[in-house]
């Protein structure tokens, strides 16, 4: 998938010919699916087209449901997709519409794929629901950007630019409801709203919301009245002056290893990094505030910030049951801890309607 990237035609389609080679020699027709994309890579959409014939049976039963499954279908789609291939684009789109919002990753979580919402937005393109497109690559490229993830980003970019320009300025905002009624709530992107019954997790979610991207404190986010009771209690940092310490000191050596990496092409060694790196920033984040200030917390705060957590938690696997693309925009972008906030997302303008 990297040497795809490349633009190397004659490379690409030496290791689609190789791909080939090993599919019949060990009889695991998948491998057609990766060497169809390797051409669909390669600007062979109809030599790609005949792999994907070999390869896929009209019910997709011959694909096993195993943990390389997701990866397979995403190609599938991406070759789909090149080819201009409505009726196949019409029957992958069901199969990975439950997966919107999930990483695609192979068996073992080897190899990064992107996120399906990218494929879903590149089948939509092909059935000419131009809407749908935009919102699932809306939603691919906020992920790629808080991942990291710059080469998918670029490419996302490219295609959100070039299958799915929307008409005017106005459909570039998304409406979505968080909208308490009677009991229950109406959650979900408008037009496709649906109703759940009451949770605490959704009382916490739309007064985020309402917060517009402002901290809230969790003593206050979890108070009914919406403001906790001011009285002396023992505080106690986050964390302290030498933690603080250690931990400049220790992402000063990540950065140095993670270069030393990547200058030796040693891949696996810089995901390591990258991984501890972002347990740190992580932390970071949850126990220092604006100007590098430390937090502080009470016992009161640290039991609230669990229970919310808990509640959000719940709340969002709940909402994901009914759209998994608006749980995981939620999921993203709701950030908890002893201060919790929605983080708003420059790159998909949502106007939220919201109640509690």
């Amino acid at each position: 998938m990297v040497l795809a990237d490349l633009n190397d035609r004659d490379e690409v389609i030496a290791a689609a010919q190789h791909t080939q080679a090993v599919a019949a020699a060990t009889g695991d027709s998948r491998l057609l699916i990766f060497a169809a994309y390797l051409r669909a890579s390669a600007e062979d959409p109809p030599g790609a087209t005949r792999l994907l014939d070999q390869a896929i049976a009209p019910d997709f039963a011959n694909i096993a449901r195993d943990g390389s499954w997701l990866m397979f279908m995403c190609m599938a789609a991406y070759v789909t997709s090149r080819s201009q291939d409505p009726a196949r684009a019409q029957s992958i789109y069901p199969l990975l519409a439950p997966y919107a919002g999930r990483i695609v990753v192979n068996a073992g979580a080897v190899t990064f794929g992107g996120v399906v919402d990218d494929y879903l937005g590149q089948l939509a393109t092909t059935l000419g629901q131009l809407e749908i497109a935009v919102r699932h690559l809306d939603d691919a490229i906020s992920t790629y950007h808080r991942l990291g993830a710059t080469l998918f980003l670029a490419r996302a970019s490219e295609r959100r630019a070039e299958f799915a320009v929307r008409p005017s300025s106005a459909a570039d905002i998304r409406r979505a409801r968080l909208r308490r009624t009677r009991g229950e709530w109406e959650c979900g992107y408008e037009g496709a709203t649906f109703h759940v019954p009451h949770m605490v997790g959704l009382y916490h979610l739309a007064r985020l919301l309402l917060a517009d991207g402002a901290e809230m404190h969790v003593l206050d986010l979890a108070s009914p009245a919406g403001e906790r009771k001011r009285q002396p209690q023992s505080r106690q940092a986050l964390l302290d002056a030498t933690a603080k310490a250690s931990y400049r000191e220790r992402i000063s050596d990540l950065r140095e290893d993670l270069s030393e990496a990547e200058d030796n092409n040693d891949f696996e060694r810089a995901t390591r990094i990258r991984g501890e790196l972002d347990l740190i920033v992580d932390e970071l984040r949850r126990t220092v505030g604006i100007g590098g200030n430390s937090r502080t917390t009470t016992t009161d705060a640290e039991r609230a910030r669990v229970a919310v957590r808990k509640a959000i938690t719940a709340t969002l696997d709940r909402l994901a049951e009914h759209d998994a693309a608006f749980a995981q925009h939620l999921r993203i972008h709701v950030r908890t801890g002893i201060y919790c906030h929605y983080e708003v997302d420059p790159t998909s303008a949502i106007e939220w309607n919201v109640s509690t």
